[in-house]
């Protein structure tokens, strides 16, 4: 890269209309409250590879979860995600209405995640669909009317 071409993407840098933009990003990135650990691999690239790490055990919802925000580096979870897995864990041994068996992990990760993201995709990406899908205001309304 020339100088001149570098003294050029310094100058776009500074444009005001790219400054609001990159304010805008690092809002919404602040507003992420579980960080995923999958570094460039996305959601079901790394699944595979969990798959072949456990080919002796079926991985649930709860496990893809834990294995993908757990960060090495830390060697541990945010407060934010051990705080999700401990209320996930406290759900999924929750008996059901019937009094039988306990929630499904799916169902309690989708719970959770239901409670505490604006738009929970974490099921969707790993592969599992949403059990439990998140209703509007108006839908509500319509219901209880």
């Amino acid at each position: 890269m020339s100088d001149d071409q570098w003294n050029e993407l310094v100058e776009s840098w500074k444009d005001p209309k790219k400054m609001g933009i990159s304010k805008i990003n690092k809002n919404n990135r602040d507003q992420v409250k579980f960080h995923q650990t999958t570094g460039s691999r996305s959601y079901p690239v790394q699944c595979d590879i969990l798959g072949e790490k456990y080919k002796d055990k079926e991985l649930t919802a709860l496990d893809l979860f834990k294995e993908c925000h757990y960060s090495s580096k830390k060697k541990g979870y945010t407060d934010a995600v051990q705080a999700a897995i401990t209320e996930m864990e406290n759900k999924a041994s929750q008996p059901t209405e019937d009094g039988q068996q306990s929630n499904s992990s799916t169902k309690a990760v989708a719970e959770v995640l239901a409670e505490h993201t604006k738009k929970p995709m974490f099921l969707k990406h790993v592969g599992i669909q949403h059990v439990h899908e998140r209703s509007s205001r108006s839908e509500g309304e319509a219901e209880v009317a």
